[in-house]
This record gives C-alpha cells, sequence and structure tokens, in this order.
C-alpha cells in the first residue's frame, strides 16, 4: 500500500492515506501568491486538520467545508475564529489539544506539541534592534512596513493582511503524526525550533517528515537547529514547506545550506515537492506520480 501527497504552498498539503482517505492540512490556497491550484480546484475532502490559527493556514476552512462538510480538528481559540468570520458549522469542529490521540476509520492522529516563531525575537535576531514599539510611530502601517522588510525583505503585503492579523489569533501550536494502514507515520513538524519541538520530533517515530522551514531571512542562522528536528525525528525523507514567499515581493528562502547538513549529518532524502504535483511514498520514499 502506498499513500500520495501534494503541497499547495506554504502549510498547505492534501494527503491521500491508503483505504482512499484524503486529508488537507492548513488550508490556504485562494489568497496566497504562490499555490497552484484554488480551493475550488480540490476535488475531495474527508478531513480537515490545522495546526494553528492564523491566516495563512485556515483561510480556506469555510470555502472547503461549504463543499464537503466535512469535520476540522484544531485547537479551541482557531474554532472560535472559523465560527466567527467564516460562518463555519460547530457541529462540525472537533477541538484537540496536544496529547490528544484520534483514532478514525482507516488511520490515527497523534497530537504533539509545537512552537510558534515570536516576531519579536526574530525581528532582534535578525536585525540586531529592537523590536519596533507602537508608541514610536505616528503611522501604524510604517511600523507594519519596517517588520516585513525585515522578516520577508518587502514591504508589500495583501490589503487585507492587518485584518487578518487581528481576525486569526493562532492558539496552541500543534504537530500532528498521521499513521495510515500502510504503517507509514507522517510527522508534521509545523512549528519553530525549539526543544520542545526536538522532543517531539524524537517521539515522532517518522516515516516522513513535514518541515517548517522559516520564509523569508528567517531561516538564515537557524538552519543547524531546523535540521536537528529533521534529524531527530529518524525518518526516510525530510520534505520541507513553508519556505515559499507569504507576501508579495517576499525574498525567496535559501534552501541550501539546511539540505546540505541534512544531507551529511542523516541517512535521508531531501525531497523538495514542486507544488501542485502529486507523490506517491511507499516505505517513506516519495517519487513523482
Amino acid at each position: 500500500m502506498t499513500l500520495d501527497m501534494r503541497w499547495l504552498g506554504t502549510a498547505c498539503v492534501q494527503m491521500m492515506l491508503p483505504g482512499d482517505i484524503h486529508i488537507v492540512l492548513d488550508p490556504y490556497m485562494d489568497d496566497s501568491d504562490n499555490s497552484p491550484i484554488n480551493s475550488g480546484q480540490v476535488e475531495r475532502c474527508d478531513y480537515i486538520f490545522l495546526t494553528h490559527g492564523h491566516f495563512d493556514h485556515v483561510l480556506d476552512v469555510g470555502r472547503l467545508v461549504e463543499r464537503f462538510s466535512c469535520p476540522i480538528y484544531c485547537n479551541e481559540d482557531t474554532a472560535a475564529a472559523l465560527i466567527e468570520h467564516q460562518d463555519v458549522n460547530p457541529e462540525l469542529i472537533v477541538r484537540i489539544t496536544v496529547g490528544d490521540v484520534i483514532d478514525l476509520p482507516g488511520f490515527r492522529v497523534d497530537v504533539l506539541p509545537g512552537v510558534h516563531t515570536s516576531v519579536v525575537t526574530e525581528f532582534s535576531r535578525i536585525t540586531g534592534k529592537e523590536f519596533p514599539k507602537p508608541e514610536d510611530f505616528d503611522d501604524e502601517e510604517e511600523r507594519l512596513k519596517i517588520i516585513l522588510q525585515a522578516g520577508h525583505g518587502t514591504d508589500r503585503y495583501h490589503p487585507d493582511y492587518p485584518r487578518w492579523r487581528e481576525m486569526y489569533a493562532g492558539g496552541e501550536q500543534l504537530n500532528f503524526v498521521f499513521e495510515g494502514e500502510d504503517g507509514q507515520r507522517i510527522y508534521v513538524a509545523g512549528s519553530y525550533p525549539d526543544h520542545i519541538t526536538n522532543e517531539a520530533a524524537a517521539a515522532s517515530r517518522a516515516t516522513i517528515t513535514l518541515l517548517q522551514c522559516m520564509s523569508g531571512n528567517k531561516l538564515a542562522g537557524i538552519e543547524w537547529e531546523t535540521a536537528e528536528v529533521a534529524l531527530a525525528s529518524g525518518c526516510r525523507t525530510i520534505v520541507p514547506q513553508h519556505y515559499d514567499p507569504i507576501h508579495p515581493g517576499s525574498r525567496q528562502t535559501d534552501l541550501a545550506p539546511l539540505r546540505k547538513i541534512i544531507e551529511e549529518e542523516g541517512e535521508m532524502e531531501f525531497l523538495e515537492m514542486t507544488p501542485g504535483h502529486w507523490y506517491t511514498f511507499k516505505d517513506g520514499i516519495g517519487v513523482p506520480k
């Protein structure tokens, strides 16, 4: 038995587990500059799983649910935002937290802890300067542009970005391990590299690791820490994700140093998926479908 996956930009991944089970992770397509498809082109969705509730992980949840009436597994804060801002039926939402084990027909999901990046900490790490304070600016847009320039190499953003930031709080950061009937374990490492993430990775017993790689300027300087998550998972294949430009004109993330570390330190494949293309995985090794 095999499983199929495709990366749809940012942290959005579509999986087809053995038994014809269709799962979408962190749906963000319609408002993305990088997704190769829109949400209307997703042909089937049986379940939605969300690592957290920020806009670039949830904006297409309501659109998919309207078409497929599928259950959504997410944290408490994300559930509230989806109900308020996307009119999602509360009866379709399953609130989950770290430590939960979800047994569903044909597969199970372990919910592991994660750590979200701190914009304040990352700004200081990248620039060597103190994070801009609101009281130091007469114009909030000027402050926002400075923050974006540091992290993403651009001061451009979607017109709705400020509103989305207010509407969608992240809530508890969740990582997942999906295990289907073929025994392959897909570890969704959608987190900032940290000792908590490393411990979760070591406990994942992963076959495949979907590794969050910071976008724009933010991966530079933490390649080793990011590689440690991958190495700790002990998987056969690393699939980088969340490294594509989030904002218009964002700097393209350089994955070469991370790839070099992983290939030198571990016996694992580093598979950069072509967005929108399906890959088939057997025994942890993925090839284009």
